[in-house]
């Protein structure tokens, strides 16, 4: 990276952790079904760690933690895992290592996955969740974080999808369009959020969804200000397609293990159609899947190739 990068990645940097100290993330939100997915697949890279490496107390790096919701979960959850959480913004730290009082198996500490440095290894499990998108070089970034991952360690990375975001973008795009002469961020929250609800009777959350949120789960985290600000006002925010993810892993010597969440067999008509996809190779087979379900997100278990 030459100096003019260092210094693109150090602005980006800055601007992330500003942004997140003024909307902490994600705050209170609840559990979804992708931390469901998350528990599951914790519990059995656990298991494979404790029978075929003989690791007791695996080591695991939560690295974009946040307000350390997942971190504090892992740790509670799972009594003989060690717990890393890092992040690039102070405030969220904070609140991470309020809500870990009483616990002895997680830690929390500041660090910016683009320069670093990150706490040492050896890591048998790195999550990142919606962190990757964020940063200024994402190939810098997910070198430093499979720097140190052990021998069987395991990658679980969640990142945004462009196909699925398509038109969460354009919303997005609109509104730094409308919103570009406002300051006051509590304005341009409070807009946000009548843009996405009011909208074409909340067109613009069925864009991002695929349909309107209610109840409780509306009130609680669509319509909370960190939410809010985190989907629709977040300038840096780079969505991927899976050939770029997949480029972007292999470059950093990771295959991917496990697409999370997905079926191997998806709902293809006709039946011929359905038994091509079937018989592509590895990554043909992905890349068709993903043109035919456009996800909004990739939830992906990777490790390193030949492991």
């Amino acid at each position: 990276m030459n100096t003019s990068d260092d210094k693109q990645a150090t602005a980006v940097a800055r601007e992330v952790a500003a942004f997140y100290a003024r909307f902490p993330f994600p705050g209170d939100r609840q559990p979804d079904a992708d931390g469901l997915l998350l528990m599951r697949q914790i519990a059995s890279l656990i298991g494979d760690l404790q029978r075929t490496a003989n690791v007791s107390r695996p080591r695991l790096l939560d690295a974009g933690c946040g307000t350390g919701n997942t971190s504090v979960a892992l740790a509670r959850t799972f009594g003989g895992l060690e717990v890393f959480g890092v992040d690039i913004c102070g405030r969220s730290i904070a609140v991470a290592r309020e809500s870990a009082a009483g616990l002895d198996n997680v830690c929390f500490t500041h660090a910016d996955l683009v320069t670093g440095p990150l706490p040492k290894g050896p890591w048998h499990i790195v999550v990142c969740l919606g962190v990757l998108h964020h940063t200024a070089d994402m190939d810098r970034a997910l070198a430093h974080l499979t720097a140190d991952l052990a021998p069987q360690g395991r990658l679980l990375l969640w990142v945004y999808g462009r196909h699925g975001r398509y038109r969460h973008e354009l919303n997005r795009r609109l509104l730094r369009l409308l919103l570009a002469d406002e300051t006051d961020p509590a304005v341009r929250v409070d807009l946000a959020r009548q843009f996405a609800c009011g909208t074409a009777r909340g067109e613009p959350l069925r864009d991002l969804y695929g349909f309107v949120p209610g109840g409780h789960a509306r009130e609680r985290v669509v319509l909370g200000d960190a939410w809010i600000a985190d989907q629709f006002l977040n300038d840096n925010e780079r969505s991927l397609d899976l050939p770029e993810l997949l480029d972007l892993l292999d470059r950093a010597g990771l295959t991917v293990d496990e697409w999370l969440g997905v079926t191997e067999s998806p709902d293809l008509q006709p039946p011929a159609l359905a038994d091509r996809l079937a018989s592509l190779p590895q990554r043909d087979r992905l890349i068709a899947t993903d043109l035919l379900l456009k996800p909004p997100r990739y939830f992906v278990c990777a490790g390193r190739k030949g492991e």
